[in-house]
């Protein structure tokens, strides 16, 4: 029989099939050499797609950018028309900095603190030198829990030592990656 008590549903022939599936499966992903990587690109709503994208498919490459002679208020609008609660200051393609929200609030605390005009404080004079960054490579889940350790909401992404792109949480969000 098929081992149902009632001899009705076919129990062990199904149970056969599926095993006959699962070693074909695996036969055919080993003789073809089947990555996780290929997996992912042919399922990238899935899991597992998600588990496996790298920080370059999801960062933004045009991201805001300023001269580190730049004013507030050239950086504030760096800001707004980049969308990321940042930008970067930059030598010509050196990456010098960036930035943030809080950057900004620092300077003007400092700036009454100290009675300076904070309209002419620099880009350079107000960022966060070396900010936290990943290499393009990098997973987009451990980029989350760096953006989850650190408690920001972005990283820099760099291909060797040039800033490739602007990965935001809201970023990592819509993927499923968090």
């Amino acid at each position: 029989g098929e081992g149902c008590p009632l001899n009705f549903a076919p129990m062990a022939s199904t149970t056969l099939q599926l095993l006959w599936g699962d070693l074909l499966a695996a036969y055919f992903m080993t003789r073809t050499g089947f990555t996780l990587e290929r997996f992912a690109q042919l399922h990238p709503a899935g899991n597992l797609g998600a588990r496996l994208l790298k920080t370059s498919e999801l960062m933004h490459r045009d991201f805001p950018r300023v001269p580190k002679d730049a004013t507030l208020v050239d950086a504030l609008a760096a800001m707004t028309g980049g969308k990321l609660g940042m930008t970067t200051v930059m030598d010509g393609d050196v990456l010098l900095g960036i930035i943030s929200d809080g950057d900004i609030r620092r300077a003007l605390e400092k700036a009454q603190r100290e009675n300076l005009n904070p309209l002419g404080l620099s880009a350079q004079a107000i960022m966060t030198a070396k900010p936290v960054s990943v290499d393009s490579k990098t997973l987009a889940q451990e980029a989350a829990r760096i953006l989850e350790s650190r408690k920001i909401t972005f990283l820099v992404v760099k291909d060797g030592d040039q800033a490739a792109g602007i990965l935001h949480i809201h970023d990592l969000l819509g993927a499923k990656v968090l």
